[in-house]
This record gives C-alpha cells, structure tokens and sequence, in this order.
C-alpha cells in the first residue's frame, strides 16, 4: 500500500521520485502477492456462528483485509481494479537472486550489451538489475500490461522504455540482442495475428516463442517459464523452439518469498539461430513418462533433464497436483547459487559448440543502432513495406527484411507499396477527423493519393489501356484529312450496320434485364428507352 500511494501523491503533484522513493516502488510485490485482498466476501461471513472450523477462518482472514481493501478501492477505478483482479494470475515476480544469476548467464553466453527486452516486465527487477559494466551500454526495454505496474516501474528507472501493452499487441521495428525475463505461467491463450493467431499456444509458449523470434540472429534469450514449456507431451511448440542451448529446473519453492507459490520452473536458454547455421540437437523436445520417487503413477519428464541430471537443482519426484501426479523437485529454496554453478557449466558447453552470442561488435560506444520502436501498426505476416532507404519488405516472423526481387520490377513494386501506404494514411485520417466534412489534411492526403496514382499510370498503364490507345491511333489515321479526300475505290466493300428494323435476334438484353460487369456484381439496367 505504501508503493500504491506514493504513486498516487507522484502522479498528482508530477514531480519526479526520490531515491528513497524509487526503492519504495522498486519493492512493489505485483498484484500477484494479494490475491485475498480481490476475494469476494465470503457467505460464511454473514452467519459465522454456523459456520465450521475452516470457514470462520477463512471469515476472519477476509476480515483484517478489509481495511487495505478499501483504501485500494479509494485508490483504483472500477475498471482499474478489475484489471488489477486479472493481474494476480500472472503478476508473480522474480527473486532478485535469481534474476541476477541469469543476467550471469546471459553474459557467459557472450553478451556484451545494446537492446534488450523485458517481455513481462512487471516491476522491472531484470531492468534495474541490469549490468553496468558491459562494453556496449544496456539499453532496457519492457513491455507490462497493467498500468499501474507500469507506471511505477518507469519513476526508479527513467531510462528504460515501458510500454504499457500486452506482449501480444506489440510489434517492434527491428530485433533485440537478447530478451530477458519471467513469463506468465498460464495455460490460457491470446490472440497475436502473427505469432498466435490460431490460438494452439498457451500464453507461456507464446511468449517463450515470441520472444525468440524477437531476438536477432545469433542473440540470447533467457527467459523463467512454467515446468509445462519442458514437460508437455505435444512437442510442436519446443520443435519451433531454435535452439535449446540449456535449461534449469528451480526446485519447487524457489519463488515462494517473493511471489508466494511453489511452482516448479525452468529456466531457460534459446539461441535464435541463424541464417545457414545448422540445427542444433534435436531431441530436447521430446517428453517421455517416468516413475519417480513420491508417486506411483508415470509423469512426463523432459529427455534433457534425463540427460543432464546435473541441471536439476535438488531431487526430481513426484507429487499430486491439481490436475493429478506431477513431478517436483524438493531442493534448497535458495537457488540463486545452484543456479550460477549450472549455467557457468552451459555456457562452458555453448562456446565449445558455437551457441553463444555473436558479440561482434568491437570497442565499446553507443549501440550500433536505434533503439528497437514500437511499430505504429502490428507488423502483419507477409505484409509488404518499404524501410527508410525506400527499399521492400516483407515481414517474416514479425520482423521486416529486405524482399529479394528482379531490378527491373522494383520501381514498380515500389510505387504500389507507396500507393497502399497513402492509401492508409487516408483511410487513418478520415478515422481520427473529428470535424465535419472536408478538412485541409484530408484535401491534402486525398490530393498527394490522386497524384501518386495517377504518376503510377502513366508509367504503368494497363494492358487494355495500351490496346486501346493503338486502336485510336489507327482511327486518327483513317480519319486523317488526306484520308478524307481519297475517293473510294468503287469496287470497296463497304461495312454495313443492321438497321434497326432489322428481323435478326438483337445481341443486346432488353433495357429491363440487369446486366454484370467484369466483377460480377450485378448492374443495374440501361437507362436507354427500348425501341
């Protein structure tokens, strides 16, 4: 509550936070720590004498929330708290232990700094521990979709850039040199028009796999996701997973301080693999079933966990879970140290094998290019643009690249993608007009549309076009003044019209009958009066 407020007082007055401020918010547990306090009151609490054991505590526990409740109903609109209620499923962040043994990790791996991304960034724990010492600064960029997390993780760290989005609505202009974080650990699915769209994905894959795709070739990512990533038996997500250069497992508990759950987790090394590069091993994403110690019912362990043993921080059992027997691993909660011992031993294996970041830029400096921004439109797979030399794209994997076509049909292809983008701009324009009728923008974009096809046109006209213009040639020279004055050769057939009396079958439909065009969309009838 003491972050909530002082993010109210920051808000009103505008002022920038203080150090001893930007601690305050830098400890903001997420909604995810106060479940209870979104917890409707209980039935049990208007009949407490007739209630049992467990439910007159579950009374009282409501109860001593109620004071916080309401002030945290002072504090949050009715759509505000709604989205805060949503939160708790997710809103589970990362000891800050743990998250500096992967940041360790990430640099092992041959990162040497530029653009990273945060995908869920929540309070920014990865953002503030970012490192320092790196040749190339670390330039931190988070995507959090609640907005009050948002807002807070933005005053201790003014730096970085925080989108206030889901992961799924966002779309960037180039790639990043690693992404870094912990994903949601939901099953559920969202909708994403490149990476989602079918909805087969669960949101933790989603992100594991978006987040991949996001990192430039050759660049890290490095992300704690749910057992189930390793453990499900369909494969198709890890197989588009390229490349696994090692995983984690935390024991059960690992997180229990800082988010209050025990749920076994992974963590998680990718490496986007680049073009021409060869596929690295192929049978991680297999799953298979195994009597553990706990239980006596087979669970689906990951094939790399029983190939690396040592990667697994603690003892793999079983246990029964919600939904039925379920492997663990009953381990020191403190794994912060467990799991910088494991993932020095992976990068030691990645640089013999290659896996490892490309670090290629020499020197230290500023970043050798722009901060990845966050595309003004959701970059559609297999859409065309142009970048800012006036050169094509294409999207492919949500990312635009250059597009591979003959010289000789660029300047064409680059005139119809100029077209289309006018022609968004215009449609963009009548959207957001607020005014009545015609306004100068509109005449303007309208006006610079009209032109661009109409230039378009006249270095591109259609075949019939083309054809037409030949046959009016030839009428010109047929009807051409010496032409006139020639006398007709008497024996010159000369062609004929029916006349209109004529008995013959008209080829023309009746005025009253509806014609079609080329389309196929129905015309409506001659406005000629039949004779």
């Amino acid at each position: 509550m003491r972050a909530l407020d002082l993010l109210a007082e920051l808000q009103r007055t505008g002022r920038a936070a203080t150090a001893e401020e930007q601690e305050t918010l830098s400890g903001w547990p997420g909604w995810g720590a106060l479940p209870r306090i979104f917890e409707p009151a209980p039935a049990e609490l208007d009949n407490v004498s007739g209630a049992d054991r467990a439910e007159r505590e579950a009374a009282i526990r409501w109860t001593a929330l109620d004071p916080p409740r309401q002030r945290l109903r002072e504090l949050l609109s009715d759509t505000e708290w709604a989205d805060a209620r949503r939160n708790t499923l997710n809103a589970h962040y990362t000891d800050p232990s743990l998250a500096a043994a992967v940041w360790e990790g990430v640099q092992q791996l041959g990162f040497d700094g530029g653009h990273v991304l945060e995908p869920s960034s929540g309070s920014g724990i990865y953002i503030g521990l970012a490192p320092a010492d790196t040749p190339v600064p670390v330039e931190m960029t988070g995507v959090e979709v609640e907005g009050r997390t948002a807002e807070m993780s933005r005053h201790p760290y003014p730096d970085a850039t925080v989108i206030t989005a889901g992961f799924e609505e966002t779309a960037f202009t180039d790639p990043f040199d690693a992404v870094i974080g912990n994903v949601p650990y939901g099953r559920y699915q969202r909708y994403d028009r490149v990476y989602n769209s079918d909805l087969k994905l669960s949101i933790r894959d989603h992100f594991v796999l978006k987040s991949l795709s996001l990192t430039c070739p050759g660049g890290i990512t490095a992300l704690i996701t749910s057992r189930f990533t390793l453990d499900s038996k369909d494969p198709a997500a890890r197989e588009r997973m390229y490349d696994l250069v090692g995983a984690v497992r935390l024991p059960a508990g690992a997180h229990q301080e800082t988010a209050g759950t025990d749920v076994v987790t992974d963590v998680l090394y990718l490496r986007h693999r680049a073009e021409g590069e060869p596929q690295g091993d192929s049978w991680w994403p297999t799953a298979t079933e195994q009597i553990l110690p706990g239980h006596e019912e087979p669970v689906s362990v990951n094939d790399y966990f029983r190939a690396h043993p040592q990667y697994v921080l603690g003892e793999l059992r079983a246990r029964l879970g919600q939904f039925g027997p379920e492997p663990t691993v009953v381990g020191e909660r403190d794994a912060a140290a467990g799991l910088a011992e494991a993932t020095a031993a992976i990068a030691a294996t990645a640089r013999t094998a290659g896996l490892t970041h490309p670090g290629d830029r020499a020197g230290g400096g500023e970043p050798a290019r722009p901060r990845p921004a966050l595309a003004t439109e959701y970059l559609t797979e297999g859409a065309l643009g142009l970048d800012a030399h006036c050169r094509p794209t294409i999207v492919e994997d949500g990312t635009a690249v250059l597009l591979d076509i003959h010289p000789d049909q660029q300047e064409r292809l680059v005139q119809l993608i100029g077209l289309k983008t006018r022609t968004l701009a215009l449609y963009e324009a009548e959207a957001n007009t607020t005014e009545p009728g015609e306004t100068p923008q509109l005449t303007g974009t309208r006006t610079a549309l009209r032109e661009a096809y109409r230039t378009y046109r006249r270095k591109n006209p259609p075949p019939e076009s083309r054809g037409s213009a030949v046959r009016s040639s030839r009428r010109k020279r047929r009807t051409a003044p010496h032409a006139r004055a020639c006398p007709r050769s008497p024996t010159s057939r000369r062609r004929t019209r029916p006349s209109r009396s004529s008995t013959t079958t008209p080829t023309r439909a009746p005025s009253s009958a509806w014609r079609r065009g080329t389309s196929g969309r129905a015309l409506p009838p001659s406005r000629k009066s039949p004779t």
